[in-house]
């Protein structure tokens, strides 16, 4: 009877600690895909429209109630240029000690913690820049991104520059046409990779 108590006490702590280590591993696969312009692993690790919808939302809630409606398309460019620096913090992680080649400077997950059972938030950070939170939430599939909440520092950055990002490699986005694929996709100047459709379509529709 013992012997069943202490393989049952086992089992339920590799358990817990494999529920623990799901929303870390979650932003590692998430920065593998972006970095390898993984469409379809990049949908089912973040919600992308959600986060970019709840940047609009947090930038038009520090706006003057009488400014709001004419902030729109402030409200988009804000939107697209602070997801666009979530991505490169996320891509980031990846630059400490995973073996490979990179000159970015790695970006740590300086705190983090369950908010409940069904959601996460991890805030990431490279040395001397502002850190963003984001936030995963647990689907039926896994854990993906579903809010990204910049600091209190990337917000004035962004307005110091008058609604450009922070200056970073990752600051020149273009969209281009994939001839092959008869569909829009995103290159980021600082890798020279193309990142999927996905994300200029996220452009177009915030009004870049």
């Amino acid at each position: 009877m013992t012997r069943g108590v202490i393989v049952v006490a086992l089992g339920a702590l590799a358990f817990a600690g494999f529920l623990y280590v799901q929303p870390f591993l979650t932003i590692r696969v998430l920065a593998g895909a972006l970095q390898d312009s993984d469409a379809a692993a990049i949908r089912e690790r973040m919600d992308a429209e959600r986060v970019r919808e709840g940047l609009k939302a947090q930038f038009l809630s520090r706006q003057p109630p009488d400014l709001r409606e004419q902030s729109g398309v402030a409200a988009n460019v804000a939107a697209l240029t602070l997801f666009g620096r979530g991505i490169e913090l996320i891509l980031a992680t990846r630059a400490a000690g995973d073996g490979t080649p990179d000159t970015r400077a790695p970006a740590t997950i300086v705190d983090s913690g369950f908010d409940g059972f069904s959601r996460f938030h991890a805030t990431v950070q490279q040395p001397g820049s502002a850190s963003f939170t984001i936030v995963l939430e647990r689907q039926a599939d896994g854990w993906s991104v579903t809010a990204m909440h910049p600091s209190e520092r990337a917000w004035r950055e962004l307005a110091e520059r008058e609604g450009q990002a922070p200056p970073s490699k990752y600051e020149s986005f273009s969209t281009a046409t994939d001839p092959t694929a008869n569909s829009p996709r995103m290159e980021s100047a600082g890798t020279g990779r193309a990142a999927s459709g996905f994300f200029a379509v996220s452009s177009r529709r915030c009004g870049a």
